[in-house]
């Protein structure tokens, strides 16, 4: 028997986690498991003309490993496409969640379920009942720093490119990181292409490296690439990756 929560979950930040938090808490009380079972591609990669311009918060290696560290006990992944978004919201239930033992899904506020019940919440907690699985709504996640706007991936996606990583942070629930390859001593080359990297200008930043870590500033430039201007330790392109995650601008 499993509790689960569906979604894409890009950046895994505080709303996704107060989702979370709720399917950990009730799979544990029950001694059953908790599942998030999530997508990929993005829904907009496949259904979207302008799906080029899309980036993203987290690699799905990024996502599974923040889910797990949260306490999850269990990532699914389905592919995405076309097919996939025609299933009506019982086809999905009875193909996908039924099959994995799925007793109970924790919703979202804002949750859709299904391309037949997009404007019909009501009707999708219906479904949900019909398939036998018990339906949980999770009220939406405020804070002070949210009290004017919804706490959403699209939102911190808007606020890196604007370069406010400290904004970022605050409703992701930690600083926003990216993994690069070491082109050479002072530039560091993004690895995920899908990776939406902060707006041009000086962070400071922590630099994650083989043997420890250190603070440093880095410089993005309008070639997408990172150049390191200070640092606590000199990079070694034989050291093979960094991970830089954004505190400040400077």
């Amino acid at each position: 028997m499993a509790v689960a929560a569906t979604g894409f979950f890009d950046g895994v930040h505080m709303g996704h986690r107060k989702v979370l938090g709720q399917l950990c808490n009730l799979a544990r009380s029950r001694g059953e498991e908790s599942i998030v079972v999530s997508f990929w591609p993005h829904p907009r990669c496949v259904l979207q003309q302008d799906a080029a311009k899309l980036r993203l918060l987290t690699t799905l290696e990024e996502k599974k490993r923040l889910c797990r560290e949260f306490g999850v006990d269990r990532f699914e992944v389905l592919t995405f496409s076309h097919e996939f978004s025609m299933l009506t919201a019982r086809e999905f239930l009875m193909q996908h969640l039924v099959p994995m033992g799925v007793t109970t899904l924790i919703l979202g506020y804002d949750h859709r379920l299904g391309h037949d019940v997009v404007d019909d919440p009501a009707r999708m907690f219906e479904i949900v009942r019909e398939c036998g699985i018990e339906p949980v709504r999770v009220e939406e996640f405020t804070s002070a720093q949210s009290a004017s706007f919804s706490v959403s991936s699209t939102t911190i996606r808007r606020m890196l490119s604007e370069g406010d990583v400290r904004a970022a942070a605050s409703l992701l629930g930690y600083a926003y990181g990216i993994d690069c390859s070491i082109a050479d001593r002072q530039v560091l080359e993004v690895q995920d292409a899908m990776k939406l990297i902060p707006a041009v200008g000086d962070y400071l930043v922590r630099l994650s490296l083989a043997f420890g870590d250190t603070p440093a500033v880095c410089r993005i430039r309008y070639d997408g690439t990172i150049k390191v201007v200070t640092s606590g330790m000199e990079l070694q392109p034989s050291s093979g990756t960094a991970r830089v995650q954004f505190l400040e601008r400077c």
